[in-house]
């Protein structure tokens, strides 16, 4: 499985907005009301905890991952709707912004920086590097984030088991 790819990271991103972690039960449920989604610390309706949630499932496989950002008056120059924003670094080659695609239907979440054409669209996107601000991830948030992907990969692996795929990521 290649955990950068851009299919995948969207699947998960539309997987995680349908669902909510219940801190309680350790479950992650579709049956919640609005306003205990909004106010629960386990909302990923934000920029920063959408990339923790990606970012535990990089490093578990290896990749170097750095949880960075820009402040409002910087990204407000590279997206009109931005209130600021938090991104991915991975492997200093890749960036990997699930709240784009999630939020302002950017029409990818997977850029490589080594690839002119994700180049150009990078330098529309972001800003330059000396403006990124590095983020400070939470462990908590990391685990809930590796064990929604593992929930969310979980019917993936048992058809990849029946079809005599067992690749782990």
């Amino acid at each position: 499985m290649n955990l950068l790819d851009d299919k995948l990271w969207k699947e998960f991103v539309k997987w995680l907005d349908t669902r909510y972690y219940d801190p309680d039960s350790g479950e992650w449920s579709r049956n919640i009301s609005h306003d205990d989604y909004i106010h629960s610390r386990y909302d990923f309706g934000n920029s920063y905890n959408l990339c923790m949630a990606v970012m535990g499932v990089l490093q578990r496989a290896g990749h170097r991952v750095t949880i960075t950002g820009a402040e409002y008056s910087v990204m407000s120059q590279y997206r009109s709707n931005s209130i600021g924003l938090d991104w991915l670094l991975v492997d200093d080659r890749y960036i990997i912004d699930p709240w784009g695609f999630s939020y302002e239907a950017q029409p990818q979440i997977v850029y490589d920086l080594n690839d002119p054409a994700d180049q150009k669209l990078v330098s529309v996107l972001f800003p330059p590097r000396q403006f990124w601000e590095p983020g400070r991830p939470t462990d908590e948030f990391i685990a809930i984030g590796i064990e929604a992907f593992d929930e969310f990969m979980m019917p993936r692996r048992a058809v990849d088991n029946l079809l005599g795929d067992e690749t782990e990521p």
